[in-house]
């Protein structure tokens, strides 16, 4: 975590009194969103303050893809078929990260994940049945970790 905050040159958004605060809160998932939401918080008004909300935005996408790839990964390690429904359900969500990247200013070296973003939306725009089988995300799971593996690449 204090890395990615270093890169984006945030770094004063998490001191080591959050990152314990984390650590001793980890099996309390109500703490844990809230200091994960006021963290995100202080790390969006930095960013906007800073004339940097395109880089806000491509957080929020960050964050949307990595949740996609732990749900699909776990989807397969359990073999739940209630994950691979909730991976679905998030199609509209997809498509407001999608409008707020388009609306924001993001560099032109990062407009890949916007075109990234709209391939996997046409994968979840295509499923019209409610099977939910592994096999049903093995088309999403392949974009994500595409996505994710060039992201990673690229920092």
């Amino acid at each position: 975590m204090n890395i990615l905050a270093k890169n984006l040159g945030v770094s004063n958004a998490f001191d080591e009194a959050i990152v314990d605060r984390m650590e001793a809160n980890k099996e309390n998932r109500d703490s844990t969103m809230s200091i994960i939401t006021n963290s995100f918080k202080k790390i969006d008004n930095y960013l906007v303050e800073n004339g940097r909300p395109g880089t806000s935005s491509l957080v929020v996408a960050g964050c949307w893809l990595e949740s996609i790839y732990l749900a699909c990964n776990t989807a397969k390690e359990t073999k739940s078929e209630a994950i691979v429904k909730e991976i679905f359900m998030q199609k509209e969500t997809l498509k407001y990260v999608i409008e707020l990247l388009q609306n924001s200013k993001i560099s032109e070296d990062a407009n890949f994940i916007i075109t990234d973003l709209i391939n996997i939306k046409a994968v979840f725009d295509s499923k019209k049945d409610k099977n939910y089988s592994l096999e049903s995300i093995k088309l999403v799971d392949q974009k994500i970790t595409t996505l994710r593996s060039t992201i990673v690449k690229n920092k």
